[in-house]
């Protein structure tokens, strides 16, 4: 059952790394925002960005004007350390 449990935690940070690429690849090219690709890669991954961006922000507040979104790349990380776990 363990073994299950691990597997599919595995298999959802996979897909998480899957959507955060697509939607990193997404943001190079011009798209509707009601394209059901970018709403479904936006919907997945903005509940995980937004709480590490608002953190971000309100701690280092110059980073508002940095044109790189540090907390996509933070949740990568995030995302890529839990999939070193398993």
């Amino acid at each position: 059952m363990l073994s299950l449990a691990i597997t599919l935690a595995s298999l959802i940070l996979r897909l998480l790394q899957v959507m955060l690429f697509l939607r990193a690849v997404l943001s190079w090219f011009p798209m509707e925002p009601d394209n059901p690709i970018v709403r479904v890669t936006y919907a997945v991954t903005e509940p995980l960005i937004l709480p590490v961006r608002s953190f971000l922000y309100r701690m280092f507040p110059s980073l508002q004007r940095f044109p790189l979104d540090i907390s996509f790349l933070v949740v990568l990380l995030l995302v890529e350390a839990l999939l070193s776990v398993f």
